[in-house]
């Protein structure tokens, strides 16, 4: 898989990033959880400047200046479990938005008003550990995700105090036997389905076909929702018939906070996504009568999907959207019925649909943007039920030397 580089082909770390005009970025948490952006001409010191543009600290030197602000040691040995993870969200800089939110919600609703959050680190033992998460589920009835997020975030402040030679056992090992999280098998929509779909939103005199668009390219693009809502014109190449994808939305609806920042992608690597005649006729036409307004998030602009208030979308608020459309459909259609449909059903969907033109593997991995194979092979290789009727047959050609 390619790494996120500059225009130099150098490799750039979590968080860093190159605006067009060739200046460098790096986005990141401050202490008090607000974010920030640092901005240099320079990655590093050995780069000259442009001409015209004036010198200052490179940002790998700005970057190291903001880690020693925020690198104040943790006294494990005096600090409750709360105030241990307080401390170190607020110094590490590496986390998304989207983890440091799950994080903070873990520590707000459970850790901190439960027993444990005001036991201290060293005191802390695997019962204590057990009891915890008993309580979160036969007391607050919380799914195993919950429950498996909050042991991530304890399993990773005892692992740093392993680490850092505080104690010697991590007391979280073993717990979570009994609350892991069943896999559920997800679905995509059938060709049928999905083609009837298309067909009703097509209908001018719909209501929801203004939304035709929208669905069309999460359909044939496969794209993450942060991915969507963050799509911008100058990722789209229609001479090339393809989408450069550089970054993504964040949402960030903590109670405090709800604000929108860019993020790079899941995986920090940007990638190409081909598109088909279909989705080039769509976005030439959108191209046409594009003016330019709309939101700058940290220097981002030209958002291609905007609300009628020419605002960013929200993916509750996508999800709620597609939820009117199937009861609509469904309303309205006798012989077939449209299942839930989700952002990320549209998202599997896409992936169902390129597996079934027998596409590599590999290229899959890559146009989905999956960190590797694995995660292919494990999430969307099952066939939905319609394929795998209509395959069965090849059982009968395989030569047993008779």
């Amino acid at each position: 898989m390619k790494k996120r580089t500059d225009s130099k082909g150098r490799k750039l770390k979590e968080g860093e990033s190159q605006r067009k005009d060739g200046r460098y970025q790096f986005c990141y948490t401050d202490s008090e959880g607000k974010q920030k952006v640092l901005y240099s001409w320079k990655l590093t010191s050995q780069d000259k400047v442009p001409t015209g543009k004036k010198d200052g600290k490179c940002l790998r030197e700005l970057e190291l200046e903001i880690a020693k602000e925020n690198s104040t040691t943790v006294d494990f040995t005096k600090r409750t479990i709360s105030e241990c993870i307080e401390k170190f969200l607020a110094i590490r800089m590496d986390y998304s938005i989207n983890t440091r939110a799950s994080y903070e919600t873990c520590l707000r609703l459970h850790i901190k008003p439960a027993f444990i959050g005001n036991l201290l680190l060293i005191e802390v033992t695997k019962s204590d550990i057990l009891k915890f998460y008993s309580y979160l589920s036969k007391e607050k009835k919380l799914s195993s995700s919950v429950i498996n997020n909050n042991h991530t975030l304890l399993n990773w402040v005892f692992q740093t105090a392993i680490k850092d030679g505080i104690i010697k056992k991590n007391p979280c090992t073993g717990c979570l036997r009994g609350y892991q999280m069943k896999t559920s098998r997800r679905t995509a929509l059938t060709v049928q389905e999905q083609h009837m779909l298309l067909e009703f939103l097509k209908n001018g005199s719909n209501y929801y076909s203004k939304y035709y668009d929208l669905i069309a390219v999460l359909l044939g693009t496969g794209l993450r929702v942060g991915e969507f809502m963050g799509l911008t014109w100058d990722e789209i190449d229609l001479e090339k018939s393809c989408i450069n994808l550089r970054h993504q939305l964040i949402y960030d609806d903590r109670s405090d906070k709800r604000t929108y920042a860019i993020s790079s992608l899941k995986n920090g690597t940007p990638r190409v996504i081909p598109l088909c005649s279909t989705l080039v006729k769509i976005f030439q036409r959108r191209l046409e009568h594009y003016v330019a307004e709309g939101p700058t998030i940290n220097g981002v602009n030209g958002f291609i999907f905007l609300n009628n208030a020419k605002r960013l979308y929200q993916r509750r608020v996508l999800n709620g959207i597609f939820h009117k459309i199937v009861v609509k459909f469904n309303e309205t259609h006798t012989d077939i019925t449209l299942p839930h449909i989700s952002a990320h059903v549209f998202r599997h969907t896409f992936c169902t649909r390129i597996i079934e033109l027998n596409m590599d593997l590999k290229a899959v991995q890559e146009i989905m943007g999956h960190s590797n194979a694995k995660v292919t092979l494990d999430v969307y290789t099952h066939l939905n039920q319609e394929v795998l009727n209509s395959e069965v047959h090849r059982v009968k050609l395989i030569d047993l030397g008779e």
